[in-house]
């Protein structure tokens, strides 16, 4: 696995002690929904790095949309 805090580390790049990344995702049903458990899944892979995931989604769940989408029962 590639260290991210030594990849910075050189000459040209200033010693890196620490990563955070905030990342904002707009949108959660259909493809959205599988990026949402990718993401989930690596930063707990990568739990030395500092993140934040923040998800909007203003729609709800219909009927109709049963059929279409996994993560509903």
């Amino acid at each position: 696995m590639i260290n991210l805090l030594d990849y910075y580390a050189g000459e040209h790049y200033p010693q890196v002690k620490s990563l955070h990344y905030n990342m904002v995702m707009v949108g959660a049903g259909g493809t959205g929904g599988l990026l949402v458990q990718r993401l989930a899944k690596m930063m707990f892979a990568f739990n030395k790095v500092n993140s934040r995931l923040m998800l909007a989604d203003p729609d709800t769940v219909e009927t109709k949309d049963e059929l279409s989408d996994d993560d509903v029962l």
